[in-house]
């Protein structure tokens, strides 16, 4: 088990054009809660499309 976190921040790297992200964040949280909502979601350096295109 990891040390509890809340609010959780951690980095999340996605190398797939996808519309939806989906992270495990179930052992962060203290008290087995679950995370519902995330407050915000900041890009490292331009977005780029499936062909690496900014």
């Amino acid at each position: 088990m990891r040390d509890t976190q809340n609010p959780v921040t951690l980095a999340v790297t996605e190398n797939s054009p996808q519309q939806v992200r989906e992270v495990d964040l179930r052992d962060w949280p203290p008290f087995e809660g679950q995370a519902r909502v995330a407050a915000s979601a900041l890009p490292e350096g331009p977005l780029r499309n499936s062909a690496n295109v900014v």
